[in-house]
């Protein structure tokens, strides 16, 4: 009501405090919603800033999004491309490869799943992992997020460092350099002996 309105009677006050305590709830989730989409911001333009592809898959497989840099691989037709909205490969034992390796996601394996994908063209490598997405059990099918690809081409990025990363995604150091050398191009059996970890570590 305006400010020369009438004054709320007892029955109005009573209607209204049932309201509150919903509106103060939807408020909240609000804020929620609004805060995660700030945190998905910030880290998706670090992604991109190191020139990782990332891919989101729904539950049959199809793209449901990805960035830019993962458009621009995807594009090139170079070994790996889009089509039908799903992602394919060249090679034929690579495919096959690649469609093992998302069942196995599927069924929860407890690391994350890479392929090297070599190119025609005779470039470098193109480095895919796969990783489940956490979603809540209620929206475990239809188009709800699945899996994550992430997608790395080491001869189109410049060289990224463990400090650069800790910078910007607030890692620890050991956090910060399995990142960094997978985002460079080494595969996770690689970085895994490099830094001198276990496997199950990377």
């Amino acid at each position: 009501r305006g400010s020369g309105g009438e004054p709320f009677s007892i029955a109005e006050r009573a209607r209204l405090e049932l309201v509150i305590p919903h509106v103060r709830q939807a408020v909240e989730i609000y804020q929620r919603l609004e805060t995660s989409r700030s945190e998905e911001a910030v880290i998706a333009g670090a992604v991109e800033r190191f020139a990782v592809g990332t891919v989101i898959l729904d539950h049959s497989h199809k793209v449901l999004k990805m960035n830019r840099f993962a458009a621009s691989i995807l594009s090139e037709q170079d070994g790996v491309s889009l089509s039908g909205g799903r992602v394919v490969f060249a090679d034929a034992k690579t495919d096959a490869d690649y469609r093992a390796l998302l069942k196995a996601v599927v069924k929860g394996e407890p690391e994350d799943l890479e392929l090297r994908v070599a190119r025609p063209s005779g470039r470098p490598d193109i480095s895919v992992v796969a990783r489940p997405v956490s979603i809540p059990d209620f929206m475990h099918t239809g188009s709800a997020p699945a899996i994550a690809l992430l997608l790395s081409d080491p001869g189109s990025r410049t060289l990224v460092t463990p400090q650069s990363l800790r910078n910007v995604l607030d890692l620890t150091p050991a956090e910060a350099a399995i990142a960094a050398s997978l985002a460079n191009g080494m595969s996770v059996s690689d970085t895994a002996a490099h830094l001198g970890v276990a496997l199950n570590t990377v």
